[in-house]
């Protein structure tokens, strides 16, 4: 005996086992249902533009529910009719059937002998071609799900194949995929083994809709009954199976199995939506209640007309195709998965609501397809026209009027799904404009609170930095609370996903305890349920703890889409009025400091600027210092000599007395000796002075141009915003508007200070041009560009200006050329850009239009990429 008592370990290793097998055998299962699926995309699609009886009938030769729009006629008398005789002859299978009516032209009549609740009765039944409209109407359909059920099917078991729900979904599309694949062969002869697989499928399909019903969205089968009800699930449809296949071969054939097969998936559904209404209604875990909150419209809608189908079928009636009512069974699929794979909980309603969008579309306009079918025949032989011409115009009409139809059906789906005014859309909208110009923290939380908790309808809210800062608090209309202490523990234990919200119970789970303890008691102040970042610059700057909303509904994502709008201006707004705290605090105690840093700001610009007149003057005086230099030396020299010929000339003796006393009166009036004396000490002046205007000349050449050997890998966005920051006071004295459009490019090898200047000059230039225009404004682009294997990267700045004539803009670029007033410039703004620009390999354009403005492209060349080919 005690051998035989089964312990924990051993059952909980079975389990193990059969959840392990369950893992390899349902993907592999799915996988080779995929051949089964094409094989029936290929017999059906051979079916078209062959003659048939007007009306589908299985192996034992009933006819089935699935049908045509428009056939068969009397289709409630038909239904579920067996044939015995065809065109006066017995019949004992279904081939014999299909043959009688290929033996004879398309609508020929053919007299058949029915038998149903054990009444015989005659039609006269005309043969049909199977066209391609048949195929949309009959197999299609069909052959879409099974399609679906395998792709999902094996999606979700692979994507999560540790999950109970996801194996439970896998044996859910596995049956519905036989189910829906294999009806495709009950209607051809020839297939006795799938019609087997069709008669299982069919049958087991509502257990497995029950399976996974008690598995999805709350675990269920673990609860107390869950795996007898499991059990017996699966029991039924065994028990229907046994009694559908003893019935389907009888003769006359019992449909009794059939009709309980029909019934256990209308019994299923209802299971299955009964389960997710006690979901909706379960308080305990706010992630099942949004799920059963979001799926339970669609699913209601697939439930309501597939339970239609079905107990039209199990009545008895059968006037209206089964295959239809599968129409919407696509969308189940979809959201069943969705909610089951995504990691996204709040958008798992915006998907629902989309996918119930398009099915409720395709119904509509599926239903205008069906009426333009029926009404064709009628129409076109009112108007002496061809039926296909009429359909062609009805498509013509669907197309025109597709999106006024989505419009409608999308609002008539919102107001399905809420119910609740949208008003606070654009309260929202202002209070994020208006908090981006306060700079009180205090005020921004005031405003922020009140909206959340006043225009959201929140009962409470919470906002909390973690910079030591107390937690801002509101309840309902009540005023802002900050009696609770700031948070103690450090921020790094705490994180949020990038840029989502989450549940608050699984916010404090993933933090350290610490800091979980402090903020358990201030979330259940709030009742907090969803936890909202608060992030700056890639930075978690704190959090918004929302509590319930007060008609207690859940938050949907459409709500949360608006609050991630609201936090994130918010978060902004705090962080400049916490910058702005700052430098009010740095103003009052370090005003000498930012005195300073302001004076050097302000002098840097100004060297910048006169970087760019001292470039080309210095340039200018370069050569002709350099000719006084060398000037000098030579007439020291020539001074040298005349003073030794000279002396000569004073050694020789002179006999004319009278040119002796005239020599002798102009050396004394000269003071010779004086003369030759102070001739080279003003050439040693003149030298001297040459040197140092010639090494001050070169250390402004040096200054203006900077280091040109020095080049580093630059982010050329970063030069163009400095540059603009800069001149930050000009454009806003003009009231410039300047427009920036910067796409993601390399980084290129320059010379950060020619660099810088060059976009000095032509920014400066750009505002100059717009300054006293109406609405000037200026912009600034960058781009990417490549041409096989030359690649640079081109800014364009372009303003709305006056613009230039044709010859100012040939002269553009020419040295000390301007047009400005004089002591307004120089004339060497953009030579010193061209000569910057084409030392680095690049090229520079102006294209300029007299009152439309002027465009000045720069190119540079990416490392690896070919020059931008510079004109000379």
């Amino acid at each position: 005996m005690a051998q035989a008592a089964a312990t924990p370990g051993s059952a909980r290793s079975r389990a193990r086992a059969a959840a392990a097998l369950s893992r390899a055998v349902l993907p592999i299962a799915l996988v080779l249902a995929a051949p089964l699926v094409g094989y029936a995309v290929y017999r059906s699609v051979q079916w078209i533009g062959e003659p048939f009886p007007g009306f589908l009938v299985m192996r034992n030769r009933v006819v089935p529910s699935v049908s045509g729009i428009d056939w068969p006629p009397s289709k409630a008398d038909l239904f579920h009719a067996q044939v015995l005789a065809a065109g006066g002859g017995p019949v004992g299978s279904s081939e014999e059937v299909y043959a009688a009516a290929r033996s004879r032209p398309p609508g020929s009549e053919v007299q058949y002998v029915f038998r149903k609740d054990g009444h015989t009765f005659s039609r006269a039944v005309a043969t049909r071609v199977f066209g391609l409209g048949d195929y949309v109407e009959v197999y299609v359909i069909l052959i879409l799900i099974g399609c679906l059920n395998v792709a999902l099917g094996l999606t979700v078991s692979l994507l999560r194949p540790s999950d109970p729900q996801a194996r439970a979904y896998a044996v859910f599309s596995l049956a519905g995929c036989l189910f829906a694949t294999t009806s495709v062969f009950l209607h051809q002869p020839g297939f006795p083994l799938l019609t087997l697989v069709y008669l299982a499928a069919e049958s087991v399909f509502p257990a497995t809709f029950v399976h996974l019903a008690l598995r999805f969205p709350v675990d269920r089968i673990r609860g107390r009954g869950g795996p007898v009800v499991l059990v017996s699930a699966y029991a039924l449809a065994a028990a229907i199976f046994a009694l559908k296949v003893h019935g389907f071969y009888r003769e006359p054939p019992d449909l009794s199995g059939l009709y309980a097969s029909y019934a256990y998936v209308v019994l299923a559904f209802v299971v299955f939506l009964a389960m997710l209404v006690l979901a909706r209604r379960d308080r305990s875990d706010p992630r099942t209640q949004l799920r059963a909150r979001a799926m339970l419209p669609s699913v209601a809608l697939v439930s309501a007309l597939t339970v239609f189908v079905f107990l039209n079928n199990t009545l008895g009636g059968g006037d209206f195709p089964m295959q239809l009512g599968l129409l919407l069974v696509p969308m189940f699929y979809a959201t069943v998965a969705w909610a089951i794979v995504a990691h996204d909980l709040f958008g798992i309603d915006r998907f629902v609501r989309l996918t119930f969008v398009y099915a409720a579309l395709s119904v509509v306009v599926y239903a205008f397809y069906l009426v333009v079918v029926a009404v064709a025949p009628a129409v076109g032989q009112a108007v002496g026209g061809s039926s296909e011409l009429v359909i062609g115009l009805g498509f013509v009409a669907l197309a025109l009027l597709l999106d006024p139809l989505r419009r409608v059906t999308q609002r008539l789906v919102d107001r399905a799904y809420y119910r609740t005014p949208w008003s606070y859309r654009d309260t929202v909208s202002r209070v994020s404009r208006q908090m981006t110009t306060w700079h009180s923290p205090d005020r921004i939380m005031d405003e922020l609170t009140r909206v959340l908790t006043v225009e959201m309808q929140l009962e409470s809210a919470c906002v909390c930095l973690l910079n030591g800062m107390p937690p801002w608090l509101r309840r309902g209309d009540g005023p802002v609370s900050r009696s609770e202490p700031a948070l103690r523990s450090s921020p790094a234990g705490i994180s949020l996903p990038a840029g989502g919200p989450e549940l608050a119970a699984d916010f404090l789970a993933r933090i350290d305890e610490r800091a979980a303890t402090e903020l358990r008691k201030l979330f259940e102040r709030v009742d907090a349920n969803v936890v909202l970042p608060l992030t700056f610059a890639d930075r978690l700057a704190g959090f918004v703890a929302l509590g319930p909303t007060r008609s207690r509904r859940p938050l949907h994502s459409e709500d949360l889409d608006l609050l991630r709008t609201l936090t994130d201006q918010a978060a902004i707004a705090i962080e400049n009025a916490l910058s702005y705290e700052a430098l009010e605090q740095h103003n009052r105690t370090l005003n000498e400091t930012v005195r300073q840093r302001t004076a050097q700001l302000i002098q840097s610009e100004q060297l910048a600027a006169l970087g760019q007149l001292v470039a080309g003057v210095a340039h200018e005086l370069n050569n002709p210092i350099g000719a006084v230099h060398s000037s000098v030396d030579n007439l020291r020299e020539n001074v040298a000599e005349l003073e030794g010929l000279l002396r000569l000339y004073e050694l020789a003796p002179i006999a004319d007395a009278e040119l002796k006393r005239r020599i002798e009166e102009v050396r004394a009036r000269l003071g010779q000796n004086g003369a030759m004396s102070d001739t080279r000490e003003l050439l040693d002046i003149c030298s001297e002075g040459s040197e140092r205007i010639r090494t001050i000349v070169l250390d402004l050449l040096t200054f203006a141009r900077g280091d040109r050997g020095k080049r580093l890998p630059v982010d050329v966005a970063d030069g163009l915003g400095s540059t603009i920051r800069l001149l930050a006071d000009r454009l806003e004295g003009a009231g410039i508007r300047v427009v920036q459009d910067y796409a993601a490019v390399p980084a290129v090898e320059l010379n950060v200070a020619q660099m810088n200047q060059v976009w000095m000059n032509v920014l400066s230039n750009a505002i100059d041009a717009v300054s006293g225009r109406p609405s000037p404004s200026i912009q600034v682009a960058l781009r990417p560009r490549e041409d096989g294997d030359q690649r640079w990267v081109e800014v364009e700045v372009r303003d709305n200006g006056s613009g230039m004539s044709p010859e100012v803009q040939a002269r553009i670029f020419d040295p000390f050329f301007t047009t400005k007033e004089i002591g307004k410039g120089t004339g060497l703004g953009m030579s010193i850009a061209y000569g910057a620009i084409r030392d680095h390999g690049g090229a520079i354009e102006v294209d300029s239009r007299e009152g439309e403005g002027t465009l000045v492209r720069v190119r540079l060349p990416c490392p690896g990429g070919r020059s931008a080919r510079m004109p000379a």
